[in-house]
């Protein structure tokens, strides 16, 4: 009977549980022991050839690999990895060898005598399970009663497809051959050389790939249909989209501007578009969506987008995210991390280039603008804590490897940075050293080492030092700048410390900022920059005349904190632009929650911001106005923030009202998204409110009765106060819908409910299993985020975690642990939700450092309640 691989652990597991003796693996020749982590110097890959037999509606596939490689020293084990895989027959150097499986995804192959250095093959015969619950490896999903089959590696399943070398550092070409059943479709990351019967089914062979990791290796198969859409790129290659059959008119946008993202890419680069084609795979969920070459992987939720449902919400949601995965086929495909440690050369730079393509496609949207003021606060909040990860982290554990791509750090604070950088060196300066990075290490793997470096012929090696510090140490730095003038000229004396939310010193923390500030006297105003610090916690900046005001962030893309004196934040104000009132409102809420600056000084600002004609400072002064913790506020004090959010953006919204205009600018469309829903909801605004119901009624009678721009942000209001008929509606409606998006979105709204015995509803389906858990988790984290229903989710959570486990991924248990640990706000749950999250926690890769983030910041929001109620509640009583 073939041997699973890694199944002997997991029997020995559940053999022991059940005092039965553990079958044991074949054994290892003496003095051999398994890696801990990363595979052993001295096997080097030179080719991977993967040949699969797969049915999406089976069960099971079988297939075989053959690897030649190089051996430096003669081995007595060749190790690479497989996981969930039953080994049928193994070869090395063209003799039998024994598979013994090890944990942590690691197999070794063991010849009957030590293999020989030099050049070898490596062959594997194996069966695989395909995946129908989390999404990863070799999975499948039905559509109409027919069944779909796609992959997910990243960031190490591809071992469960097929045995590989699977870390990022082993580049190499791929060849690739799929025997499908008749009437069934391939494709993969390169054209299909030939096809020919095989049996009762096709074999499909695919051109050899330029060199790539196997965690971007991809196919897919099932009974496709494909939409031609263009050309893009200097090279004019074809675009493609891959959707399940009967849904191709629903790629009518998507398919109208993807090429263009490829010649905006080439053009931003420099580097002409790396692959023979561009083929999108429309996967069933979001969860998918992934980067592969050739053959890049786009959700059905972002990608198929029926007439009716086409919203500027949704196109643009569409275009960045394309944008993203498309940029990536030149930072992260063209040009690998070496090792997971520098995910950020894949994350960081990709999330710091996809706006500006976004911009260019459409610029009414302002994406850029948006995306910098949000990515740099979500980056603050998160470097705020002691328990956050360098940019650069090292990685020494699969925990590790899952953690190193953190959406507020990998991606959030890295491209902050690199935007830091920019305007610090210049637009043109800085997409320089990008082009130099991306054409010095074309096919081949990068480190941190290799960018500083390229950084430094580009700038000085000053600069590279300086983004050394930036990457390689965790924190954010505090600034305070003041303005020296004395018979040696004028100066910004800056003063720096890193910035803990818990208020504690890290003296032995400083940066070298590459610090912009903007200064005026009269109708001057100038903007002068320098590295300052660095040596120590102190450091000055020349300026060109001794000003009346400053602000140490000009442009606003500063990756500090700038200490704020309330007293002048009034004059200040007139002076700053558009992008620094952003940061200033950011900066604000993180000062004024530990104490830095008075409450009332801070949410002092949310009426300049929210009277703006700017959509992005109403934007922040939504978000500046959650420093009242509004979802912690007694019922005297909630009441007096719903009149708030009322007369502060209630006439504005009222003015809008639900129902889109023909014509109407990019940004009012934006606006009344993100206004009307607010005051209608958390501001209990009656009248508002009733239209969302009655709209709501509307849509679940009638389609196309309602805009979609309308419909969606009504159904989410009128949930949450609506009755048991609204409730059966929605669910009616999620269950008879074929179109994903629709479904889940649908389903999540049921956990706004705050009736009791709708929210137990909404729950129970959670907990019954009746219903997909990648679709139905939407409603757990609607009711988790619920004001009246966290705590029974949190009671769903704690009762049913056993039956909810097995069925999540890390990455989404990672999330969920986060935002449950987000319940420690509250004093008097705190210990509870700890001691029962931190256990559960460690069963899956990347959770506990999550969970440990996720504790401090509910630590702050504790200490912060306690120190701001009373000026919260004063301000709201005036």
């Amino acid at each position: 009977m073939p041997i699973p691989a890694l199944a002997l652990t997991v029997a020995a597991l559940a053999a022991a549980a059940a005092g039965d003796p553990a079958p044991r693996p074949p054994p290892l020749p003496a003095g051999e022991v398994p890696p801990a982590l990363r595979l052993p110097a001295g096997v080097r890959p030179i080719r991977g050839e993967v040949s699969l037999t797969l049915d999406p509606a089976a069960e099971r596939y079988r297939g075989r690999v053959r690897y030649p490689v190089v051996l430096d020293a003669p081995a007595r084990v060749v190790w690479l990895h497989a996981e969930g895989l039953e080994i049928e027959e193994a070869k090395v150097g063209g003799r039998p060898a024994r598979a013994v499986p090890a944990a942590g995804g690691l197999l070794g192959l063991v010849p009957d005598a030590p293999q020989p250095p030099g050049e070898a093959t490596v062959e594997i015969a194996f069966a695989g399970t395909i995946d129908r619950v989390r999404s990863r490896g070799v999975y499948a999903a039905a559509e109409e009663g027919r069944w779909y089959a796609y992959t997910f590696f990243e960031p190490a399943d591809a071992r469960r497809a097929f045995p590989c070398f699977d870390e990022p550092s082993f580049k190499i070409p791929w060849r690739l051959s799929l025997t499908v059943k008749r009437g069934d479709r391939a494709v993969a990351n390169t054209p299909a050389l030939r096809e020919a019967p095989d049996g009762g089914g096709t074999r499909v062979e695919f051109a050899e790939t330029r060199p790539l990791p196997s965690y971007l290796v991809a196919f897919v198969v099932g009974p496709f249909d494909v939409v031609e859409a263009g050309a893009g790129g200097a090279a004019r290659v074809p675009v493609r989209f891959v959707v399940p059959r009967g849904r191709g008119g629903e790629t009518r946008y998507a398919a109208s501007i993807t090429a263009r993202l490829l010649d905006l890419i080439e053009a931003e680069t420099g580097v002409p578009y790396p692959y023979e084609k561009c083929d999108v795979a429309v996967v069933p969920r979001f969860w998918g969506t992934m980067e592969h070459p050739g053959i890049v992987a786009l959700g059905q939720p972002l990608t198929l987008i029926p007439p009716i449902a086409e919203t500027r919400e949704r196109r643009l949601r569409y275009a960045s995210i394309a944008a993203h995965e498309l940029v990536h086929h030149w930072f992260g495909d063209l040009v690998t991390m070496a090792w997971w440690d520098d995910t950020w050369l894949n994350e960081s730079l990709t999330s710091f280039v996809d706006p500006v393509i976004t911009d260019a496609l459409e610029p009414a949207w302002r994406r850029t603008a948006r995306a910098r003021a949000e990515g740099r606060a979500s980056a603050l909040a998160a470097d705020a804590l002691a328990a956050v990860k360098r940019l650069r982290e090292p990685v020494g554990s699969r925990h590790e490897i899952e953690g190193a791509f953190d959406n507020a750090i990998t991606y959030d604070k890295g491209a902050a940075v690199a935007a830091m950088y920019e305007r610090f060196l210049g637009r043109a300066a800085w997409r320089a050293v990008l082009r130099d990075h991306l054409l010095a290490h074309a096919d081949r793997t990068a480190a941190s080492e290799d960018f500083l470096a390229t950084l430094a012929a580009r700038s000085t090696p000053a600069v590279a030092a300086s983004l050394r510090g930036f990457l390689e140490r965790p924190g954010v730095p505090l600034v305070r700048a003041s303005v020296r003038c004395d018979g040696r000229g004028a100066a910004a004396v800056v003063r720096q410390e890193r910035f803990l939310a818990s208020g504690a010193p890290d003296p032995a923390a400083t940066w070298a900022i590459p610090l912009c500030v903007r200064a005026g006297a009269g109708a001057r105003v100038e903007t002068a920059c320098a590295l300052v610090g660095g040596d120590g916690p102190e450091g000055e900046l020349p300026l060109p005349f001794c000003p009346e005001w400053l602000w140490p962030n000009a442009g606003g893309t500063g990756y500090h904190l700038t200490a704020l004196d309330a007293a002048a934040l009034p004059g200040l104000w007139p002076h700053l632009a558009p992008a620094e009132r952003l940061a200033l409102a950011t900066d604000a809420s993180l000062l004024a929650r530990r104490g830095d600056l008075p409450v009332e000084a801070a949410l002092g600002r949310v009426g300049p911001l929210a009277a703006s004609e700017d959509r992005l400072q109403v934007e922040a002064s939504l978000a500046l106005a959650r420093l009242a913790q509004p979802e912690w506020l007694g019922p005297d004090d909630h009441a007096r923030w719903r009149a708030f959010l009322r007369e502060t953006w209630g006439p504005r919204a009222r003015s809008l009202g639900w129902m889109p205009r023909r014509g109407e600018p990019d940004d009012t469309a934006a606006l009344r998204r993100l206004v009307v829903p607010a005051v209608a909801d958390e501001g209990e605004d009656a009248a508002l409110a009733g239209e969302a119901a009655a709209l709501a009624r509307r849509w679940l009678a009638d389609r196309r009765s309602v805009p979609a721009e309308a419909a969606w942000p009504a159904l989410e209001v009128a949930a949450r106060t609506g009755d048991a008929a609204l409730f059966d509606r929605i669910l009616a409606a999620a269950r008879a819908s074929r179109d994903r998006t629709v479904r889940a979105r649908l389903l999540a709204f049921l956990g706004r409910f705050e009736r009791p015995a709708l929210a137990d509803r909404a729950l129970g389906l959670v907990a019954s299993g009746e219903e997909d858990l990648r679709d139905t988790s939407g409603i757990l984290r609607a009711a988790l985020a619920g004001r009246e229903t966290r705590w029974r989710a949190w009671a769903l959570l704690r009762g049913r975690w056993d039956a909810l486990a097995p069925r999540l991924r890390s990455d989404e248990a990672s999330w969920l642990v986060a935002q449950a640990a987000g319940l420690a706000c509250d004093p008097g749950r705190a210990a509870e939700v700890a001691a029962f999250l931190r256990p559960r926690a460690e069963a899956f890769d990347g959770a506990p450092a999550a969970l440990a983030r996720a504790l401090e910041e509910a630590g702050a929001c504790r200490a912060a309640r306690a120190r701001n109620g009373p000026a919260v509640a004063r301000f709201l009583a005036r």
